[in-house]
């Protein structure tokens, strides 16, 4: 059932964030996996994001992870997606390198 946008209704805003990882104790992609697949879901059972890993998948020690949230308030989502940067860039078994931000 399709329903009009009313005038006055909120905008819908979307962060994405791109994280590009380094993971010095890594040495083999299964040890890799596991940093991550600790790392993803910390940020979702804390942030209430969605992650995925979209890059260097073969790569031992590099990761590149996107985090999404999805708000009505663009300030809260930008907030959000500072505290995941932060919470990403402290955790342990892996160094944040590089962070890039997109509001949509």
């Amino acid at each position: 059932m399709r329903r009009a946008w009313r005038k006055g209704t909120r905008e819908m805003c979307v962060g994405i964030l791109k994280l590009e990882l380094h993971l010095p104790a890594s040495n083999s992609l299964k040890h890799k996996r596991m940093i991550l697949n600790s790392l993803k879901a910390k940020l979702k059972n804390r942030f209430n994001v969605s992650v995925a890993e979209i890059g260097a998948r073969d790569k031992w020690q590099r990761a590149v992870i996107a985090v999404c949230q999805v708000g009505s308030d663009r300030r809260y989502v930008c907030a959000a997606m500072e505290a995941v940067s932060r919470f990403a860039g402290s955790f342990t078994g892996a160094d944040l390198i590089r962070e890039e931000l997109e509001m949509l």
